[in-house]
Parts: structure tokens; C-alpha cells; sequence
């Protein structure tokens, strides 16, 4: 059996319509300017727009235009990952964006880890209502790992990041089937022996850091009123150095830190169902959010990070806190 990555029909890009762009509203109608017509939603490295359906549902639910683009290079096409740089990444956004505002009036931009570098910057390039960051990672947390990164990669061409994999665990498993189809015989030695030998390119990795370190530079240039969600425990995008990255923005209207971890918009708990309805609010009427203050815990479990999310993305842990 070969493996088909990302393959099943939740991976793939959606466009939500929920109106047709309203007429030109004439000056001092009355009319609330504040409201959001339509929401693009960029996803992680290497994850697929599968990630941003849950909010992409319950925005559309409040009559919301939704778009999530697939990033070239991702979902089916990972194979081929190496040969895009992150610029061809951010073209895709401002498209989307484009698309977007081709229908409706007033846009606003989510980016999910790796996918909040690349709003920020098409927030820079394109006027959009407001911003929403969600775990934005932008740096490796172990300063070692970020800085030999460039030493050690003229020698290292691909990595294989589950070649030490134990698949008897059930976080692995479940990460795996999210990936593989709920088909895929993770007990099957020959299926076993394929998923050791993935490769991911380093060339892929250096653009997700570069990508995150041009995002950074721009953030003081973003002035779209922006919101951030972030998990206290996340071991990928962590809290320290986003509140570095918060400390840029010069229109944050609220950062909320959950009792959760890396996948925050995903997790079958009240703290998840939270931050899906906190992010809600603020997109539809992105004036309205105030309080700052950070989220209380919930007794729920936190979520943790999937596995390979977090194999592939914190260079073999390197960020862990």
C-alpha cells in the first residue's frame, strides 16, 4: 500500500460565500463599518486547511464569508514542499485576500502557527480590518537551535523525522491517521517502514524560520487592530516569545493566553470551545473586544500538541519549554 498524505476530503481548501459584496455605502449612513464581511483563514506548517474548518464553520454560521486556501507545497503535494520558498506561500495569501474582498466590503485575516508569520506580512502588503494570531510561532525557542540552524544546513539535505517512531503510542497514532485516512494500517511493518523513511526537506524548514523572522520585522508596521491566542503550555510556539512578538504590535487589542497547548482550535474541551467563540466575536466586530485580561484555566484536559505538527516544526523538540 503507498502512502497518501493528506488525502481524504477535509484537507482540502474551502471558499464559504455567504454574500455577495453589498452595495457602496454612502458617507454617514449609519451603517457599522466595524463589522467583518469575510474571514481568511491561513493554516500551519504542515498542515492543511483541515485545522481552520472548525472556526471556518462557526464563522459561517454567523454569515461570514470564509476562505481557506491550501499553501502550495502542502496537503497531497508535500512531496514537493522543497521546492517553494515562503514568498510563494504569501502570494497565495494575498490572493485569497484579493478573492475575498472581490465579494464582500471589510476583510480579516487568521493565521494558525506558521500561517500567523504569513498574514501578518500580507497585513502589511493589503488593507484588511483586523488580525487574529493564533500560537504564531516565529522563532525556535532554544536560542542554540535557532542560531547553528544555518551552520548545520549546508550539511543536512532531508530529515526524517520518524525514523525513532514508537507507533504503539496513541497520540502518534491518532496524529498519523489525521494525515494517513483512517485506512492505513499503522501495524502493518511495510506501512511502518514507509512512514520512518518520510523525508522532510531542511530547504522547508528554512523557509518556515526565515518566513518567521520577516514576519517579526514587520510587526511594528501592522496597524490593524490584531488579537492573539496562545497556550500557556505550548512547546512550539512559545509563550515567551510571542509576548515578544505582542510587544511589536502597535494595535493589539487583546492578548488571551489558554490553559491548553499548541492546538488550541482543535481540542474537544471548554477551554478549545472558548477560544473558538472569543475568536468569533472579536472577527465579526473586531472594535468590540476590550478586555485584555488573560483567560481563567478550565478544568478540561489542555490539548497537546500533535505529534506531527510538533515532530516536523520544533526542529526534534528543540523548543520544548
Amino acid at each position: 500500500m503507498q502512502l497518501r498524505p493528506y488525502a481524504a476530503p477535509q484537507h482540502a481548501p474551502f471558499f464559504w460565500s455567504a454574500s455577495p459584496r453589498a452595495a457602496p455605502e454612502p458617507p454617514f449612513s449609519g451603517t457599522d463599518r466595524s463589522r467583518v464581511d469575510a474571514v481568511v483563514l491561513i493554516h500551519g506548517f504542515p498542515g492543511t486547511p483541515a485545522e481552520m474548518r472548525p472556526l471556518g464553520e462557526l464563522l459561517y454560521s454567523r454569515g461570514i464569508t470564509v476562505h481557506a486556501p491550501l499553501l502550495p507545497g502542502f496537503g497531497p503535494e508535500i512531496a514537493t514542499i522543497g521546492a517553494y520558498r515562503w514568498d510563494d506561500w504569501l502570494q497565495v495569501v494575498i490572493e485569497a485576500i484579493d478573492r475575498a474582498d472581490a465579494e464582500t466590503t471589510r476583510v480579516a485575516l487568521v493565521g494558525n502557527s506558521m500561517g500567523a508569520a504569513l498574514v501578518l506580512l500580507a497585513a502589511q502588503v493589503r488593507p484588511v480590518t483586523a488580525l487574529a494570531l493564533i500560537s504564531p510561532f516565529w522563532r525556535a525557542h532554544q536560542c542554540t537551535v535557532d542560531l547553528l540552524f544555518p551552520l548545520a544546513r549546508p550539511f543536512l539535505k532531508r530529515l526524517r523525522p520518524f525514523r525513532k517512531a514508537d507507533f504503539s503510542q496513541a497520540e502518534l497514532r491518532a496524529s498519523l491517521r489525521r494525515v494517513l485516512g483512517d485506512d492505513v494500517d499503522l501495524d502493518d511493518p511495510a506501512i511502518q517502514s514507509q512512514i520512518r523513511e518520510l523525508p522532510i526537506p531542511v530547504d522547508a524548514l528554512a523557509q518556515v524560520r526565515n518566513l518567521g523572522r520577516a514576519a517579526y520585522r514587520v510587526a511594528p508596521q501592522v496597524t490593524c487592530r490584531t488579537v492573539i491566542l496562545q497556550g500557556r503550555h505550548d512547546p512550539v510556539a512559545h509563550l515567551r516569545e510571542t509576548l515578544q512578538l505582542a510587544a511589536r504590535l502597535p494595535n493589539l487589542a487583546a492578548l488571551h493566553i489558554a490553559a491548553a497547548d499548541h492546538d488550541l482550535i482543535r481540542g474537544n474541551c471548554a477551554e478549545s470551545r472558548h477560544s473558538l467563540a472569543m475568536l468569533a466575536d472579536f472577527l465579526v466586530q473586531p472594535t468590540q473586544v476590550e478586555d485584555s485580561s488573560p483567560l481563567r484555566a478550565s478544568d478540561c484536559t489542555p490539548v497537546k500538541p500533535d505529534p506531527v505538527n510538533r515532530t516536523l516544526l520544533s526542529l526534534e523538540n528543540g523548543n520544548a519549554p
